[in-house]
């Protein structure tokens, strides 16, 4: 396994971006926003595309990820959490993320998935602590190697 995670971009439609390079046929492709990005709305800046907007869009989901898991209202559900330091299971949950996201070789992530297995409630709010531990299950049950294929 590679200690690097190849990151390449999508539009805003979860669609991968016509300039990404090919996909290795190895591997993951992982593909986040890239397209048509606003990094400060307010000074009238033009939007921005490109993979290094994606990289930089992919390293703060792993580093949410990683902060995330250090909460001590998260610890209490999480398992194997160590693991989140190394290439091989922060792709793991990368891949979790792109699962029935696979387009033209690119693995298309949707953080939101991370909160599969939600609840519906009444008023549709869900209180944050449910939150929390679905996202730690999500991601304890995934560096258990359940969800590591797509």
């Amino acid at each position: 396994m590679s200690d690097v995670i190849a990151m390449f971009s999508t539009d805003t439609n979860i669609i991968p971006s016509s300039f990404n390079s090919k996909p290795n046929p190895r591997g993951y492709n992982f593909a986040i926003l890239g397209e048509d990005v606003i990094f400060h709305a307010d000074d009238g800046s033009e939007p921005l595309s490109g993979t290094s907007f994606a990289t930089a869009i992919g390293a703060g989901i792993a580093a949410r990820i990683l902060d995330f898991s250090r909460h001590p209202d998260s610890c209490q559900w999480l398992q194997r959490v160590d693991g989140l330091k190394r290439t091989e299971d922060m792709s793991a949950i990368f891949a979790y993320m792109a699962k029935d996201g696979e387009e033209s070789g690119y693995h298309c992530m949707r953080p939101w998935k991370l909160l599969d297995g939600l609840s519906d409630s009444e008023d549709g709010a869900q209180s944050m602590e449910e939150m929390r531990k679905v996202v730690c299950q999500t991601i304890s049950r995934t560096l258990r190697g359940k969800e590591r294929s797509l």
